[in-house]
């Protein structure tokens, strides 16, 4: 028996965007690492509709838009029913469910 995964690449030019709605956050308390948590993402994916676990690292930046301004946040303002659009770095990993790293978050009101 084995697992049979596939990877998506984006280019290094075109910073690959996710955007729906968070369904799920997780926290990492384990500390000292990189990584704040986790968030479930049910949304859109270059085109396709699909749920995504999107690792959010302290070097991710959030946003919260008001109007036309954007305002700096943190991981503990996410909320789960927020609609979010997210910038990632890297590849879109094609597991189950498929996984990526946020470069950016921009809660939208």
């Amino acid at each position: 028996m084995g697992v049979v995964f596939g990877i998506y690449f984006a280019t290094a030019d075109t910073k690959t965007s996710i955007s729906g709605n968070i369904t799920n956050i997780y926290h990492d308390g384990r500390g000292g690492n990189n990584t704040a948590g986790s968030i479930m993402i049910n949304g859109v994916v270059n085109g396709h509709n699909q749920n995504v676990s999107v690792k959010v690292t302290k070097d991710t930046q959030i946003f919260l838009k008001k109007g036309n301004d954007r305002q700096t946040v943190t991981f503990e303002t996410l909320q789960v029913g927020q609609k979010v659009e997210i910038k990632i770095t890297g590849s879109i990993i094609q597991t189950y469910p498929p996984q990526a790293t946020a470069l950016e978050i921009l809660i939208l009101e």
